[in-house]
């Protein structure tokens, strides 16, 4: 904001610093003729009425303090800046320095670390007295001013940032740092909260260092919950022993182990003699159960809350029991810290929600601080952000289609992985950023690394790539019959990668990386899907279907324990724990596996009556109507397992329309993407079987009422599939992909990316094969022969099979699945949920497509289709919303329920001990 900018009645001089909670200005007072400090706060801070009622409650309490150890609040309210509306804290303007800028010129001399974090003390009492807590105490909100007076800042924001979510990405590292450990698990903080990150602080002014150390948000957590820093007296010459004991005391990792009250430092400081670097500790000793600790929270609170949720509406049911959840969150908390014993076991609460009918949870992560859980409901919505603490539910616009879900490090962005690639997009909303533009994996599996950086999957290998700008950089290489790496996960010191690999013949195991070499470290002994590491000092991964834990070194990277099983049901794409303790899963089951529902065979008509075949629910694909209209070939896929990459055994069957019959074809188990010879008499689909030697596909040519032997029309050892008949018999499309096979190694260029995927063409007459287009997919033929519409980067591009002329962008934006009507007259292809169309006009060798409109919205992104045979409609699995029979007993539209395991890192402890 430039000087003179006028906010209210005070005028911008200039900018004072800038950080997670807005700006600050030095600025005039032109009321009361004095300068001031004026804190600025985005825009967004306050996006709902209780934001804004808890952030004018908080500060008030805060204007509230008078103490010369305080910063003093002036005003706070809101006012128009820069076009919108902005609020914004006047506080006492203080001429000096931060203790963040002090201590970096070095250590402070022992007087004056113990004179500030005394003074700190003083303001922090009379803060506590008032039952006020700061939540955010750090060596950058508290100056001193020339005259050597320290006074401290923020009072009343850290709550309402963690309420509101103020953060930007990388500034949370600082403030993690602070952090006591309770509060950096996400759990209830009461005054001693404050003690701990005093303690921080005067430990950082003694040595000149923080007492947890690490580069990357994960690596400081840990140490803040497992590790003991060093004593004050090794690292620094001439410290009295009397100052290790105190700060032994106030960096205790149980509160009820800390000082319960700040009033007690001063005193136990004063006694120090600093002359003398060998003296015996005359600490304090007043216990937890002198004087107890207070909350808000309560069980009968919680109890009530379940009786309202219990008369929620379906939309409402899951805001309810997150309310719920959020209470019995704080109720564990407070139970825990009233405790009058160090050694009572914190208590695990497992709670099941059912999800609402109109909220089928497809993905989802939660934030690390176990606050806020970001989801994705039926295939195509939008992303929605669930706050744990009051049950209200966001919804981030321009973010539909979003296939997996990984939120940051800090809390502050989320990765959305989707078919045409990898995007970002803030927690608090606003224009996803592209940061992989598209992959040859739909949907890769993606994981944050440090120096805002992003690690996919791509060509079956994980690669590495700054968030904004840059090139990628190939992480691993595939080895002698691996298939796959996906699902990374960087580890706490920030340079280790771990991932799945997966095996030819269905096997995995987990491989280790070093993000600075590039080179694979290991494989551990362990096999399964998601693997990450917990503070607890494990690894947890899912395998067939358990979610298990195993001891592990991170100094040597070693397994120092044996796995052991936790949970039941678990799908690896659909948990998620935050680092203090919360995990939230959905069950896994067969109708939540491969991102599809079992389904009906229904017809739309595009005028919008939706009727269902009289076909029994089962997990149908690649449905292809016969050129006389009477009959479906269709893929029928029996999942067995509930692993991400479970193969399912499917196989092909035709399906007759009007009398409900059904003939299966194919018997092995293998048969994929069946479609029609122009005369309808016979078949072709893919055959595709993957063993140790690798994956070997076949398209194969079989009569449609199931006599005589199949015939092999091509074979390769590469992945085959979405194969395509002319309407003169002559030639076959399909894609050919080094997709999950015989991938070169090393990096790869633009040239090299291109031959991966490509709608290739053959020519039956002479057997010779023709590239229709690189990095495509899901070639189709006009009904005339002369076009081929695919799949190309998340568009839907025709050109001329002859391979002269140029190319059309005929979705003009996201599309997939292209199909022709059966007289050319249009273009079909999918838009998410959408089902969109364009007029087809050809104009001599050329043609001239119209612009795209919907035709219907389905449930399923990723739905299956095939037009009928009068171009009035189209056959569709899935559940439409257009027409649709709600009342169908066939179909199960409930949903997996929510399983939420508060302090469930006690049952990781107690399961999986460490040796």
């Amino acid at each position: 904001m430039k000087p003179g900018t006028t906010i209210s009645h005070y005028r911008v001089v200039g900018q004072l610093g800038r950080g997670g909670m807005g700006i600050v200005y030095k600025a005039e007072d032109t009321k009361l003729d004095r300068t001031v400090a004026l804190k600025l706060l985005p825009p967004h801070a306050l996006i709902s009425e209780d934001d804004r009622a808890r952030f004018y409650r908080e500060a008030r309490a805060a204007a509230a303090l008078n103490h010369p150890n305080i910063a003093h609040v002036y005003e706070i309210d809101e006012a128009e800046a820069e076009g919108e509306s902005r609020p914004f804290i006047a506080m006492e303007y203080i001429d000096g320095e931060s203790l963040e800028d002090l201590v970096a010129k070095g250590p402070l001399p022992l007087e004056d670390a113990i004179s500030y974090a005394s003074q700190i003390a003083e303001g922090l009492k009379v803060a506590h007295e008032a039952q006020v807590v700061h939540r955010d105490i750090k060596s950058g909100n508290i100056m001193l001013t020339k005259k050597g007076v320290v006074k401290i800042l923020d009072f009343g924001l850290a709550k309402t940032t963690a309420s509101t979510k103020l953060t930007q990405m990388g500034s949370t590292l600082g403030t993690v740092a602070y952090m006591s450990p309770e509060q950096a698990k996400g759990e209830e903080v009461d005054r001693r909260s404050d003690i701990f990150s005093l303690g921080v602080i005067l430990y950082e002014l003694i040595t000149g260092r923080l007492p947890f150390k690490g580069d990357y948000e994960q690596a400081v957590v840990y140490g803040i919950l497992n590790e003991d820093p060093e004593s004050l007296t090794t690292l620094r010459a001439g410290v009295p022993m009397a100052l290790d004991g105190i700060m032994a005391k106030m960096l205790a990792k149980d509160p009820d182990l800390r000082y319960q009250h700040v009033d007690e430092l001063p005193a136990d400081m004063k006694a120090i003699d600093l002359g003398s670097s060998v003296q015996t500790s005359r600490l304090s000793t007043t216990t937890a159960a002198a004087r107890p600790v207070t909350s808000s929270g309560t069980d009968a609170q919680a109890a009530e809350a379940a009786v309202v949720v219990g008369r929620s509406r379906p939309r409402a049911v899951i805001a309810g029991l997150a309310l719920l959840v959020g209470l019995l969150v704080g109720a564990a908390g407070v139970w825990l810290l009233r405790g009058d014993s160090a050694e009572v076991e914190r208590s695990v609460k497992r709670l099941t929600l059912p999800s609402p009918e109109d909220e089928r949870l497809t993905a989802l992560d939660v934030t690390p601080d176990g606050a806020s859980v970001v989801y994705v409901g039926r295939t195509g919505d939008p992303i929605r952000v669930l706050d744990l603490d009051d049950g209200s539910v966001r919804t981030l616009d321009g973010t539909e289609d979003a296939l997996v879900l990984r939120v940051s490090p800090d809390g502050s962005w989320i990765m959305m992985t989707m078919v045409s690639g990898v995007k970002r997009v803030s927690l608090f909303g606003g224009k996803p950023i592209t940061v992989v533009e598209a992959t040859t994996e739909p949907g890769p599996y993606t994981a944050w690394a440090p120096d805002e950086r992003l690690i996919y999957e791509d060509f079956g290998t994980l690669w590495i790539k700054p968030l904004v700008g840059g090139s990628p950089t190939q992480v691993t290489t595939l080895q002698e019959g691996e298939l796959d790496h996906d699902w990374p996960f960087v580890l706490p010191d920030g340079k280790t990668m771990i991932a799945t690999i997966e095996y030819a013949g269905g096997s995995t195991g987990i491989g280790m990386w070093d993000l600075d070499s590039l080179e694979r470290i290991g494989v551990l002994e362990l096999g399964g899907y998601a693997p990450r590491w917990i503070p607890t000092g494990h690894l947890i991964f899912e395998l067939e279907g358990e979610l298990m834990a195993v001891p592990f070194d991170l100094s040597k990277l070693e397994i120092v324990g044996v796995p052991a099983s936790l949970e039941s049901s678990v799908d690896p794409r659909t948990f998620a724990v935050s680092s203090g303790g919360t995990l939230v899963s959905l069950e896994a089951t067969a109708r939540n596996v491969l991102g599809g529902l079992n389904s009906v065979i229904n017809r739309l008509d595009f005028g919008g009556t939706a009727t269902s075949l009289p076909f029994e629910v089962q997990n149908y694909w690649d449905l292809r109507l016969s050129p006389d209209g009477s009959q479906l070939a269709v893929e029928i896929s029996d999942l067995g397992g509930t692993g991400p990459q479970s193969i399912p055994d499917q196989d092909i069957w035709v399906l007759d329309v009007k009398s409900g019959f059904r003939d299966r074809l194919t018997f092995d188990d293998s048969g994929d993407e069946p479609t029609w010879s122009p005369d309808g008499d016979s078949l072709l689909y893919v055959d595709r079987r993957v063993s140790a030697a690798g994956v070997l596909s076949r398209l194969i040519v079989r009569s449609s009422d199931g006599t005589g032997s199949p015939r092999t029309l091509h074979a390769d050892s590469v992945r085959l599939e979405y194969p395509d008949w002319s309407s003169d018999g002559r030639y076959v499309a399909f894609t050919k992909s080094s997709s999950f096979a015989n991938r070169p190694d090393g990096p790869a260029s633009e040239a090299l990316r291109g031959s991966f995927t490509a709608v290739t063409l053959l020519d039956r007459q002479d057997g010779t094969l023709r590239v229709i287009e690189n990095e495509a997919t899901r070639g189709r033929f006009s009904p005339d022969g002369r076009f081929i519409a695919y799949e190309h980067r998340d568009h839907v591009f025709a050109k001329p099979v002859s391979a002269e002329g140029g190319e059309w962008d005929v979705s003009d934006g996201p599309g997939s699945a292209p199909e022709w009507s059966r007289d050319g007259k249009f273009l079909y292809f999918l838009d998410g949920s959408s089902l969109m169309r364009v007029e087809v006009a050809p104009s001599g060798s050329r043609v001239r497509f119209g612009n795209p409109e919907e035709v219907a919205r389905t449930e399923r992104a990723r739905m299956s289709y095939t037009l009928t045979e009068d171009n009035a409609g189209a056959y569709f699995t899935g559940l439409p919303t257009l027409g649709s029979d709600e009342n169908d007993e066939r179909v199960d539209r409930s949903a997996p329920p929510v399983n939420v395991v508060i302090n469930w890192f006690e049952n990781v402890r107690k399961m999986s001990p460490n040796q």
